[in-house]
């Protein structure tokens, strides 16, 4: 608040508080994070004001293997985080970045190795095609990214656009 020739001037401050979280690994089991959310909620409220915009950043390898179950099991822990979350602090926005554990391999990957070669191969823009059969190990990750960020309009990993090859 200041005080200008006559006249109260109120400075409103607002901070965004970034909580960043990496390679949480979650398995179908035996996930040791699960025990800390509310722990992680209640520093996420404390460093906080009631107006802050709180960003819970998951980046890189939020599943061990990439897993369907295993985004499954991530799921259920992020929503029970951002709803604790969410009981204090209105402005709370999630973003998941992948990381080289968030790609199931487990499969035959083939098809995968050839796509990639031809997009290292070539300076231009690689057909939608290509691109899917590169990133086609990650496609539990981006079902789980569009979960967690569809009940609150959170933020999302960047989508590539093939067309363009921008983020």
């Amino acid at each position: 608040m200041a005080l200008i020739g006559g006249w109260i001037y109120l400075e409103q401050v607002m901070a965004i508080i970034v909580c960043q979280l990496n390679d949480i690994h979650f398995n179908a089991s035996n996930n040791s994070v699960l025990a800390r959310t509310g722990n992680i909620a209640e520093v996420a409220i404390a460093e906080s004001a009631p107006d802050d915009t709180i960003i819970l950043l998951l980046s890189g390898d939020i599943a061990d293997h990439g897993y369907s179950d295993e985004f499954d099991e991530a799921f259920t822990w992020v929503t029970r985080l951002r709803d604790s979350i969410l009981q204090k602090r209105p402005d709370l926005k999630i973003l998941a970045v992948p990381g080289n554990h968030d790609c199931d391999l487990s499969g035959d990957q083939a098809l995968r190795d050839a796509a990639i070669g031809l997009i290292n191969s070539s300076t231009d823009p690689p057909a939608n095609s290509i691109v899917h059969a590169a990133i086609q190990p990650q496609s539990a990750y981006f079902a789980f990214s569009e979960t967690i960020s569809a009940p609150n309009e959170s933020l999302t990993a960047a989508e590539v656009d093939p067309e363009t090859w921008t983020a």
